[in-house]
């Protein structure tokens, strides 16, 4: 399955984000994350390291001026 993420900058916690891309996955497979590639933190960034940790592909949009 491929999963977008979108969230706030504000999520600034990690293992929470983890957690709830953990669950999908144990339950539907991921096979790619999508997600805003935000330098500034919260839900993308965290998204974004999940995917990395874990061996699942990235799709990671570069925004210009973010």
């Amino acid at each position: 399955m491929r999963l977008l993420v979108c969230g706030g900058r504000h999520i600034a916690v990690q293992k929470r984000v983890w957690r709830i891309l953990d669950g999908i996955h144990a339950n539907h497979t991921i096979t790619c994350v999508i997600e805003g590639r935000s330098p500034l933190g919260g839900a993308d960034l965290h998204a974004q390291r999940w995917a990395e940790a874990d061996g699942v592909e990235n799709l990671g949009c570069e925004w210009l001026g973010a």
